[in-house]
This record gives C-alpha cells, structure tokens and sequence, in this order.
C-alpha cells in the first residue's frame, strides 16, 4: 500500500465527521418550549458531549494503536468480545453510521438550497449531491485528500462566519434579550431531565465524528504518532466551535425564531444580512456539508473493505484501483445512502442512529479494561490519557442517556439490538475469517 493520508488529512477526517447536520439543525428541536429552552443546561450538554468525545477518543486510541487494523468498531469488537458483536457493529457502521449520516447530509444539503432550486427539487438535489461526493471517490486517495482539506476549510468558513457576525452586524433586531449564561430557577430540573437526556443523542450524533481517523489507521503515515494526535487535535477543536456556534446563535435571536427550525444558522444568516446573505450562507453550508459526505465515504468504504476481506467476498469488493480508491465499497455506501435519501425518516434516523452508535462505542471503551489485562500481549500500544476515569466517564454519560431514552421508549433497545440477527447469519451461513 504506497498511498497513505498524513495527520492533515486526517485531522481533517475528523473535523468533518463532526461538523455536518448536527450543529446546523439540532438547536431549534432542542430550545422548543417542550424540550429544554434554557440556555445554561444546553451549553453544559454540548460541553458534557465534547468531554464524553474526549473519553472515548483517548479510549479509541488504545484499543486502535493495539490492533493497528482498518475497519473501526467492526474490528475492535470482533477480537475484543466476538465476532458477532463485531459484525453486528459493522452492519451498524455501515447503514446507519455512514450511509443513514450521508444521506442526512445530503437532505440537510437539498434543504439549504432550498431557496435556489426550489422546494419540490429538494431531494433531487440531494441525490445528485450525494452522487457527486461518490464520484471524488474513484479520484484516488491522494487527490481526494486535498478536495477534504479543501471542503473542510469551507466547512470551518461556516462557522467562522456565524460566530462573527453577531460581532460584526450588532442590531437591536438580532438579540435575543432572554440571552443570559447563568442559570436559572428552572436548570436543575431541566439538567435531569428526558428532555435533556434526549438532547444529548443529538448532541452525541453531532460529535459521532470523533472516532473517524480510526477507520483509516492502516492507510496513515506512521499512525503510532499521527492518530492519537487527530483525534485529540480534532475533538478538542469541534468541541470549542460547537459551544461557540451555539452561544452565537442563541445570543442572535430569540428561541421563539428558531423553536423547531431545521436550518437555524440561515435564520441567523437572514437576520444580520438579510436576503442575499442568506442565500450566499446557504451555499457556503451545503458545500460545507459535502464535507462531511467525502469524510464519510471514506471512513464508511474502509469499513465496508475490511469486512469483504474477512468474510471472503469477491476480491471486486474489497480490491484498490491504482490510486489507491475502493470504487465498490464506496458504491455500496453510496447505494444505501440513495436509499435513506429518497425514503428516509430525518428525524427517527437521527435518534436510532445516535442511541445505537453510543451503545457499541461503549462496548469499545469497555474493551480498554480487557486490553489492560493483557498488557504483555500489547505492549506497544498507546495508553488512554486519564484512565480510569476516561473511560468510566465515557460509560457513566451513555448509560445516562440510554437509560433515560430505553425507559421512555423500550423500542429504543430493541432497534439497537436488532443488528445481532443479520449479524448471526452472517456469522454462522458465510465462510467467515476471524
């Protein structure tokens, strides 16, 4: 393998992954008067999401720097636990935590252009976005690495831009006079709350992004030295953009603007510089969110990759081009990401895929205790910064709000665990590889 990514790159992976649908849609479901309108307990849950992100991302670390192997939970947890559990992840990784999460992206994308070509072209556009991002594929890894780093300074432009322009455009019209960051009377109840317990999906969904370069630790430049370092570099990024983001367009205009709106920075973009702003906003976003798009199908292909290998697919599958591209496992993603575009549930793919995601990154983060009782065996692995508590924390903050949301809705338990099907016929009725 001659072609790899440098910590550029993939810093920029990570960067991506993160900054997509979440922290461009999910503020208006969750200041709505029956979510949690106060600001102090919506900033201390995106600051309790960047520091579980944190845990888990020094926990990814050493389980990653143990193994050294593409394919992310997939691979963790089929050597950590069993094979099933790690096909059941893959199976997850693959429909819900890249293709469901492209075709977010894409819908995001058709919604934000929305004022161009029309409401009834919305998912149209989607598509032929989504088609687009699939064709950077089959351009090779190098290549496609410099269109990342390019989509990814647009998608910071983004955010640069809605966090500057309550500072540069001050106006009567554009402040929400309830804007305070001290608590108030009703913060305690709020912060054990459903409400806010469900909100932290959200939140988890919008920093899902931070295990991304572990996808790709085989195609790194020397990952023993580069991976830790974006991952830590990229989550500790996106979590100060995330709170910074937020703190912006709450103190721009009033909830009752932006209460159950899906594209709240365009309401804020429209606020400060009306019409054309707002239209000019609305690209830099949905070409922000292709970003994340070309992050996905590079992780999500690598996953894809891993597997067909394992379970003896035909090499067309799991085979590079010459520049180094999976042209078919990015097809693949690309085939299930159409299918959630044209027939998906935004909201619902938002929630399963947040809850589902968290309980298999839990079992990875656990495995940080397996991997300490073979110590020998791994010896040359980078250690988790701040264990125990790294991990514990991790643990403590997603049996919170699985169990808050499992009470609310037991159906909840049962999407997550239905991948252990598929995953057991795969298992037992293909000629797999441990």
């Amino acid at each position: 393998m001659s072609k790899r990514y440098n910590l550029k790159v993939a810093i920029n992976v990570v960067v991506a992954n993160m900054i997509g649908t979440g922290i461009f849609t999910t503020l208006g479901f969750q200041v709505a008067p029956n979510a949690i309108p106060d600001i102090f307990t919506i900033l201390f849950i995106w600051s309790l999401g960047g520091i579980l992100a944190l845990c888990g991302a020094t926990c990814y670390i050493e389980i990653a720097t143990a193994f050294k192997e593409n394919g992310g939970e997939y691979t963790f947890l089929r050597k950590l636990y069993h094979p099933i559990l790690g096909i059941a992840s893959g199976v997850v990784s693959l429909i819900s935590g890249f293709s469901a999460a492209i075709a977010g992206l894409a819908l995001a994308a058709g919604e934000y252009l929305k004022p161009i070509f029309g409401s009834d072209n919305a998912v149209y556009v989607s598509v032929a976005l989504l088609t687009f991002v699939f064709l950077f594929q089959t351009l090779g890894v190098l290549l496609g690495g410099y269109i990342q780093v390019f989509f990814t300074g647009i998608k910071v432009l983004t955010v640069v831009v809605i966090i500057a322009l309550p500072i540069f455009f001050q106006t009567e019209s554009g402040y929400n006079p309830d804007f305070t960051l001290l608590p108030t009377p009703q913060t305690l109840n709020f912060l054990f709350s459903y409400q806010s317990a469900n909100a932290l999906i959200w939140v988890m969904f919008a920093y899902s992004g931070w295990n991304a370069a572990i996808y790709i630790t085989e195609n790194l430049t020397d990952p023993i030295k580069n991976l830790p370092k974006a991952l830590i570099y990229g989550t500790v990024f996106v979590m100060v953009i995330y709170l910074m983001v937020n703190i912006s367009i709450m103190y721009s205009v009033p909830f009752s603007k932006i209460s159950g709106v899906v594209d709240v920075a365009n309401v804020v973009a429209h606020q400060y510089a009306g019409d054309w702003g707002s239209l000019i906003y609305s690209i830099l976003v949905s070409i922000s969110l292709l970003a994340g798009m070309n992050a996905m199908f590079i992780s999500g292909s690598r996953v894809f990759q891993k597997m067909a290998v394992d379970f003896r697919l035909p090499k067309i599958f799991s085979g590079e081009t010459f520049n180094g591209s999976l042209v078919s496992a990015s097809f693949f993603v690309y085939a299930i990401a159409l299918f959630f575009v044209v027939f998906a549930n935004f909201q619902t793919t938002i929630e399963f895929v947040g809850i589902t995601l968290t309980l298999y990154s839990s079992l990875v983060v656990f495995g940080v205790f397996l991997i300490r009782r073979k110590n020998g065996e791994y010896s040359h692995r980078i250690k988790a910064i701040g264990y125990p508590l790294s991990p514990i924390l991790f643990l403590v903050g997603a049996f919170w709000m699985f169990s808050f949301c499992v009470t609310e809705n037991p159906m909840s338990l049962i999407y997550s665990l239905l991948p252990l099907f598929p995953a057991s016929l795969i298992y037992y009725f293909t000629e797999y590889r441990s």
